[in-house]
């Protein structure tokens, strides 16, 4: 089934095409518009834009001719979905892997809850575990936006993701702004996804993640904890999971001397309020 009611956005980033394909071809069963929007150097964006819109004539390609951060990335495929009309948009990554019998899925439990219960904006399909079918969709405080769809409006009363955070807390930025504005977000117990491309390096069980990912996590952490989004008792769980971080990331990780500078270039920006791309 096509759902012409939906958009699509896959931010992209130096993609893989061979797992963009499989993507494409996934989406092309169930979705009527995808929405490329391309991170990448200006240097790659003709070769992925000649790739990606041969893909399907589905596809939109849109280049921000920089790595303009995945919020603004997002945010401007979403004013695409809202010029076009749309009623609801689906976030993925450019290797996430999911079936259309998932897609459609997710849409049919989201219109099955949007019916129950008005107040809800969002549902996410779940990276953590299996399917179970006989599970309904559960409330949750936060999802991250890779295979979650939300409902367009909710971003015409609760604002667009902040671009300022360029990457991390992004996404669970704007579902504690929605928490706080009285709505619900879901995560579905019945469908799942992957991603296609490569094994990440795992220190403890946990990925790790390059150096400067640190900068955007403590000052993006820093400003939350400000700006009071969540109640005392989250704040407390975040900041030991903060500290948690930090021991993993100096303690366990390779190139501690590095991340540390990066976790301390973070909190003092933070503290300043220094928003947008990390200054190098």
């Amino acid at each position: 089934m096509v759902h012409n009611d939906t958009g699509c956005i896959v931010v992209l980033f130096k993609p893989d095409y061979r797992a963009l394909a499989i993507l494409v071809k996934r989406l092309n069963n169930c979705m009527s518009t995808i929405l490329m929007i391309d991170n990448s150097p200006q240097e790659d964006s003709v070769s992925n834009q000649h790739f990606v819109e041969s893909l399907s004539p589905s596809v939109k390609y849109i280049s921000m001719r920089m790595n303009a951060g995945i919020a603004a990335a997002q945010n401007k495929g979403i004013l695409e979905c809202l010029k076009s009309g749309f009623k609801y948009v689906l976030f993925l990554d450019q290797d996430s892997f999911m079936t259309d019998v998932n897609l459609n899925k997710l849409y049919s439990e989201f219109q099955q809850i949007t019916i129950k219960d008005h107040t809800a904006v969002c549902i996410g399909a779940n990276p953590q575990t299996g399917e179970d079918i006989n599970k309904k969709p559960v409330k949750v405080k936060e999802l991250i936006s890779s295979g979650s769809m939300i409902k367009l409006s909710a971003f015409e009363f609760l604002g667009m993701f902040r671009d300022d955070f360029f990457i991390d807390f992004v996404d669970y930025e704007w579902c504690w702004r929605a928490r706080k504005a009285q709505k619900t977000i879901y995560i579905s117990q019945s469908v799942s996804f992957s991603h296609q491309v490569g094994n990440p390096p795992r220190r403890m069980g946990r990925i790790v993640s390059a150096p400067f990912r640190n900068y955007y996590f403590f000052r993006n952490f820093w400003i939350i904890l400000k700006e009071n989004l969540i109640p005392e008792k989250e704040k407390r769980k975040l900041i030991l999971y903060a500290i948690k971080h930090i021991v993993f990331e100096v303690g366990i990780c390779p190139q501690r001397f590095k991340r540390f500078h990066y976790i301390y270039r973070g909190i003092t920006d933070g503290a300043r309020n220094r928003m947008g791309q990390m200054i190098l």
